[in-house]
């Protein structure tokens, strides 16, 4: 395992004990029109942004924008980049890399991670979602503009799909909706290489998170990684802000609130998966690296 703190050398203390209970759960969870299965984007001319102009009056409509993952898309990908990149493929590898992304919010990551990737001319076949409707019509309106720089040669090879809401339960994803019930089994058919999910499973029922790794056991090639970012406990401990934190998640909702590692470590290795890497980030978070 490999450690990047002190601090994050505390969780390898708890002992890895109690099974959750869950039941094979076989649906399938990525939506994909049938009359368009991706949004190809094709190089052709056009402006040095990556993105068309945020004076886009239908996008301006729609559009929500989040400070704090403007702040923390280019920390969360310098580690993508170092280190998760380097796990999942070899630099001849030109098979695409398949990713859910997971509590998309408002498109931000979605933007900034495709781009990258596609400036290091790797092929993409993106999965966007989020469960909250407000960031789910974010997230389409910013596909739906999205624009590549004129540099990138490998247009044709990223693709993402038509963002969907994906609602997480104990037993995997939730059937529960209209969109739900549209979900094919294009991903279900072909392991994933990647599931990122960022700041969730602290302002989410611990359903959810549970959800999340059976999720991630059930759809993850063998070697691919699930990637978490967000506050958390070590030892039941976090620094002051975090803790404040958690007690004001804790009084908007009772199901929420910061998150022992350890406990989340416990659910990754009843579904086959192991924490391999612990990143301090800024402002008190932790990225956390499990592979299956």
């Amino acid at each position: 395992m490999q450690l990047v703190s002190k601090r994050a050398l505390l969780f390898l203390a708890f002992p890895s004990s109690r099974a959750i209970q869950s039941s094979s759960h076989s649906l399938a969870f990525i939506h994909t029109p049938q009359n368009s299965t991706f949004t190809s984007l094709n190089n052709r001319a056009q402006p040095s942004c990556p993105f068309k102009s945020k004076s886009n009056t239908a996008m301006n409509m729609v559009t929500m924008d989040s400070p704090s993952a403007q702040r923390n898309k280019d920390p969360i990908w310098q580690v993508i980049q170092s280190t998760i990149l380097p796990m999942l493929r070899r630099e001849d590898d030109e098979s695409p890399l398949r990713v859910l992304e997971i509590a998309g919010g408002c498109g931000v990551h979605t933007e900034h991670f495709v781009t990258e990737l596609a400036k290091k001319n790797i092929a993409v076949d993106w999965y966007p979602t989020d469960p909250d409707p407000a960031s789910l019509q974010s997230l389409k309106a910013r596909v739906d503009v999205f624009q590549l720089p004129n540099d990138v040669t490998c247009g044709d090879a990223i693709k993402i799909s038509t963002p969907f809401s994906l609602k997480l339960g104990a037993d995997g994803v939730l059937e529960d909706s209209d969109e739900s019930s549209k979900i094919v089994s294009d991903v279900g058919s072909e392991p994933l290489n990647l599931i990122i999910c960022i700041n969730m499973i602290h302002i989410s029922p611990w359903d959810a998170t549970l959800g999340l790794f059976k999720v991630a056991s059930e759809h993850l090639k063998s070697g691919g990684v699930l990637m978490t970012y967000g506050p958390y406990k070590v030892n039941g401990a976090a620094v002051e802000s975090n803790m404040n934190f958690d007690a004001n998640l804790k009084s908007r909702n009772a199901d929420w609130g910061v998150r022992d590692l350890e406990r989340v470590q416990v659910v990754a290795e009843d579904n086959g998966l192991k924490i391999v890497k612990v990143q301090e980030m800024p402002a008190n978070n932790l990225l956390c690296i499990f592979q299956k």
